[in-house]
């Protein structure tokens, strides 16, 4: 059986950053929206959610540039070990 997993790093406002996946036998498989985004190649940009957020509401452009270059490094990861 499949485990499901949903993490979502930023926000519970808006769960469009989030990822979705399936791990069943060591192997990845992403799902939902992680599935669509990986086939349209459509991200949106981190600092949206960013400025959502009050507890954001002091971050340099210096650090939202360096947390989306994070969240690019990881999905690309993400990418390479997943099952397409």
């Amino acid at each position: 059986m499949a485990e499901r997993i949903k993490i979502d790093p930023i926000t519970r406002i808006e769960g469009h950053l989030a990822i979705e996946v399936e791990i069943e036998n060591g192997k990845v498989k992403l799902t939902g929206k992680s599935r669509s985004l990986a086939r349209t190649g459509q991200k949106r940009a981190a600092d949206e959610y960013l400025k959502l957020q009050a507890r954001f509401k002091k971050i340099s452009q210096e650090q939202a540039l360096d947390f989306q270059r994070q969240i690019d490094d990881r999905w690309e990861a993400l990418l390479q070990r997943a099952i397409r």
